[in-house]
C-alpha cells in the first residue's frame, strides 16, 4: 500500500513538472503512467484466464470418468497440460494427457510400473515394481499408513546450480501411452510427495503379488484340497481387497473348469 502510495505521489510531481514545460507533454506523461501502471495487471489477468482455462480442461477430463472414479487425491501439473487423480477406494488411477480432456484413461493400481523424479534431465529417485520390472524401492522407506516418503533421493548431489525444471515420470501398463509426465517446475517438495504417493501404490502392488505367489504356492504343495477349499481362500483374498474381482473370477473359472 506505501509502495503504490509513494507511485502516485512520484507520477503527481512528475506530471506537474511536465505541466510547467507544455501541457501536450503533460497529457503525454499521464499517458505513458496510465500505460506502465495498468498494461502489466492485464497481462496478469490474461494469464490467470488462460491459467483457469487449462484448469478446466483437465478437471473437465475427471469429471466425464466421475460416475466410475472417485476422486481421494488429485495433481495437476504446473504447465496444465495432464493431470493425475487417485481412488483409493476402487485402487485406480485416473490420468489425463496433452491438454485434453479426451485423453483421459484409467488404471489400476497393479498397471503402475515406475515412477522416478526427474530434475533438469538428470534422474534423481525411482521406485519401480519388483515383480514386473525386476527392480526394487530407490533411497525410500515407506511409514505409516499414509505412505509418506522419507529418506534421500538416490543419485542426489549437493550443487549450487539452480534447478529450471522438475518432472515426475510415471510408466504404465499401456502399449499405445506407456509414459506419463508431470511437471512441477522447481518445486521438488510437491515431486516428492506424489512420487512418495506412486511408489506406496508400487509397493502394495508388489505386496499382493507376493501373497499370491505364495498363496499358489500352498496350493502346489497340497494337492489333496478340495475344489471348495481353494475358493474359500480366494473369496477371502477378495475379501482384503488384495484381488481385484476380476482376478477372483479368472481363479474361480480355472478351478471351477
Amino acid at each position: 500500500m506505501i509502495s503504490v502510495i509513494i507511485s502516485l505521489v512520484v507520477l503527481f510531481i512528475i506530471v506537474l513538472w511536465a505541466f510547467s514545460v507544455h501541457p501536450a507533454f503533460a497529457v503525454f506523461v499521464i499517458v505513458i503512467g496510465i500505460a506502465v501502471y495498468w498494461l502489466p495487471k492485464y497481462d496478469r489477468k490474461l494469464k490467470d484466464k488462460e491459467k483457469a482455462k487449462e484448469q478446466s480442461v483437465i478437471l473437465n477430463g475427471f469429471d466425464k470418468v466421475k460416475n466410475r472414479f472417485t476422486i481421494t487425491k488429485s495433481c495437476l501439473s504446473e504447465d496444465h497440460l495432464t493431470g493425475i487423480a487417485i481412488d483409493e477406494e476402487r485402487k485406480q488411477v485416473c490420468l489425463v494427457r496433452d491438454g485434453d480432456s479426451n485423453n483421459v484413461k484409467i488404471y489400476s493400481y497393479r498397471d503402475l510400473l515406475e515412477s522416478k523424479i526427474v530434475e533438469d534431465g538428470v534422474m534423481v529417485t525411482t521406485t519401480c515394481r519388483e515383480s514386473q520390472i525386476g527392480g526394487a524401492l530407490i533411497g525410500s522407506l515407506i511409514a505409516g499408513e499414509t505412505g509418506a516418503i522419507i529418506g534421500g533421493l538416490s543419485g542426489t548431489t549437493t550443487t549450487s546450480k539452480k534447478v529450471t525444471r522438475i518432472d515426475l515420470h510415471i510408466t504404465v501398463n499401456d502399449m499405445e501411452e506407456p509414459t506419463f509426465y508431470l511437471k512441477f517446475s522447481s518445486s521438488m517438495e510437491k515431486a516428492q510427495h506424489w512420487h512418495g504417493i506412486i511408489s506406496v501404490l508400487i509397493r502394495r502392488a508388489d505386496d499382493e503379488d507376493q501373497l499370491m505367489e505364495k498363496q499358489q504356492a500352498d496350493n502346489k504343495v497340497s494337492p489333496g484340497s478340495s475344489v471348495a477349499d481353494e475358493l474359500s481362500k480366494l473369496f477371502e483374498l477378495l475379501r482384503q481387497g488384495i484381488i481385484s474381482q476380476e482376478e477372483f473370477d479368472k481363479q474361480k473359472a480355472r478351478l471351477l473348469g
